[in-house]
């Protein structure tokens, strides 16, 4: 089962199995996150490993972005810990650990006085919303 890695029945909505980005961002509201394995938009071979990220829409502009999430290892432990990609993502020894994160805090934009879930409107945004193989 794809929800393997969702212990927490609150969370398993946050995990939307296997889309396109387009398809993502349509199901989306403003302030929400889903996390998926991203598939090409029209492309008829799909990879058969499939890259996750974490879809977000902006409360302020309802523009959506997509994190690549990343896992590596702890070099002094050796354990995973997962972030998303972008400038000021923490880290988390767990992927459920980093969706109670983002379910807990937020941002404010000193400049509006905004909530977002993200700083998307910062200059720390390394937006991917299209499929790479690589």
């Amino acid at each position: 089962d794809d929800r393997q890695f969702l212990s927490d029945e609150n969370d398993i909505e946050y995990y939307i199995g296997p889309k396109t980005a387009s398809k993502t961002a349509k199901n989306l509201k403003p302030s929400e996150f889903r996390i998926y394995y991203q598939i090409p938009e029209k492309s008829p071979k799909v990879s058969y490993k499939l890259p996750l990220f974490l879809a977000y829409m902006s409360s302020q502009n309802k523009k959506v972005f997509h994190f690549p999430i990343v896992c590596g290892k702890n070099n002094r432990s050796g354990e995973n810990m997962w972030s998303l990609r972008y400038a000021d993502s923490a880290t988390f020894p767990s992927l459920l650990a980093l969706i109670k994160y983002h379910k807990t805090y937020a941002y404010m934009d000193p400049k509006t006085g905004k909530i977002d879930t993200f700083p998307v409107w910062k200059d720390v945004i390394i937006d991917e919303d299209s499929f790479c193989e690589t």
